[in-house]
């Protein structure tokens, strides 16, 4: 349960793109002061940690779901960090996966997600070719016909309004190859 109005920026996307999974531990603390003649509550720091076992996410929609998610993740005022230690996106590994929330305090906050993925480099291709991008339609390269292996980073920038268009996305990625080939 989060109850809404907090951490507003994150708590929406998150429950938007969460398909599945269990929040396994949390924890949270607490500075509250009492202020003035009338004793207003104030609250002077807010921190948690939390666990995730096996949930599946969306990261940028309509492409596949990250899923068997396990990630660890810290809160505070101003930002939520969830750090994934496992996953599979479409026949890629997940090896290591950051995902941040900035400015949680707005109603729109900023996010990145960084992961890291390895496998074969057809699976990677295929992402690549998804409707949304079809980068190697574009190229002239088919990833059925491509053998190899790949070990990737890919950092994805975006604001967590619900509808995101794809101009407001920032992509960057960089790729290690190995065993590569192409047939004709």
């Amino acid at each position: 349960y989060w109850p809404e109005g907090i951490a507003y920026g994150a708590r929406n996307w998150i429950a938007a793109n969460m398909a599945s999974g269990s929040l396994t531990e949390a924890h949270a603390a607490l500075a509250l002061r009492l202020a003035g003649p009338e004793g207003a509550l104030t609250l002077d720091k807010v921190s948690g940690d939390f666990r995730i076992a096996g949930t599946s996410v969306h990261f940028l929609r309509p492409l596949p779901l990250v899923t068997g998610v396990n990630a660890t993740g810290t809160v505070d005022a101003n930002d939520v960090t969830i750090k994934g230690t496992a996953g599979r996106l479409a026949g890629l590994r997940v090896d290591e996966a950051t995902v941040k929330f900035a400015h949680i305090e707005r109603k729109i906050a900023d996010a990145s997600v960084e992961v890291v993925v390895r496998g074969p480099l057809k699976d990677a291709l295929t992402l690549l070719d998804h409707p949304r991008f079809r980068y190697m339609k574009k190229l002239g390269i088919d990833p059925n016909g491509v053998a190899g292996d790949t070990a990737a980073r890919l950092v994805v920038t975006f604001p967590t309004a619900l509808a995101v268009k794809f101009d407001d996305v920032g992509i960057r990625a960089a790729a290690n190859l190995r065993g590569v080939a192409i047939r004709k």
